[in-house]
């Protein structure tokens, strides 16, 4: 007992010294902000892809798609700042020889992904990863990607083949939906860049916002983006159920 009241003593003693010594420290130490939910962003490098292989692939994508939209001549879609394959007739990037290797790439990182966000390992281990719509986008220089989701999917990623110094980053903006913001108050959003690198996969929640800053560089930054469904084998509450239980109700 006498033991525990010396300690007990001597540690109110320190305490009183260092107030009196450092009064900031403990305003540091005791006044602070706990950033509780935060959005988890995934990255990571894949160093043995076919840069070139998938390059010239994405050339031919170019040259041979037609618009969904309003029709644009060859030399227009050459020559366009920034390329969105999503808005072409081509086939899916996922679907594409070239892009094979890169779709077992994605499947394993999204599968650590949701392992590192704590998903239930039992349900982990039911759940198949789907590439719902991939497409690709090539910036020039000027080049940029303006604010946006994915409504139609669970998880989004975008894998760069080619990303010259200075070319355009990524930003994550912070969601309008944040508690935070129903403050009367003007705020500076706490977004987050991050400058792509050849080989780079991200990926990240469907539904936060993002965008792409203008691209500088003269040399074109190639990438391609994939909507991922996370599908359970077996009948699971609130889980997509797996794609090839489906059945297409209208004719």
């Amino acid at each position: 007992a006498a033991l525990a009241i010396r300690v007990k003593s001597e540690s109110r003693y320190i305490f009183r010294g260092l107030r009196e010594v450092a009064p900031s420290f403990f305003l540091d130490l005791f006044n602070m902000i706990h950033n509780i939910f935060p959005t988890p962003i995934y990255t990571t490098i894949i160093k043995d892809y076919n840069k070139s292989a998938m390059i010239d692939r994405i050339h031919r994508y170019i040259k041979e798609t037609k618009s969904c939209g309003k029709e644009a001549s060859l030399q227009e879609r050459l020559n366009v700042k920034s390329y969105f394959g999503d808005t072409y007739d081509g086939d899916q990037i996922h679907n594409i020889e070239e892009f094979y290797e890169l779709n077992n790439s994605i499947g394993i990182h999204t599968k650590k992904y949701l392992k590192e966000i704590n998903v239930n390992l039992e349900l982990l281990n039911e759940l198949d990863i789907y590439a719902q719509k991939s497409w690709l986008i090539r910036l020039r220089s000027g080049g940029n990607v303006a604010p946006h989701t994915h409504p139609n999917a669970h998880l989004s990623c975008v894998f760069y083949i080619q990303a010259p110094e200075g070319c355009g980053k990524i930003e994550f903006l912070e969601p309008p939906t944040n508690p935070i913001f129903n403050l009367p108050l003007y705020l500076n959003q706490a977004d987050g860049v991050i400058t792509p690198k050849d080989g780079m996969l991200i990926i990240f929640p469907s539904s936060l916002h993002h965008m792409v800053h203008n691209s500088l560089p003269n040399i074109a930054r190639y990438s391609v983006s994939y909507d991922l469904m996370c599908a359970s084998k077996m009948p699971e509450e609130s889980v997509c159920l797996n794609p090839k239980l489906w059945k297409k109700l209208d004719k």
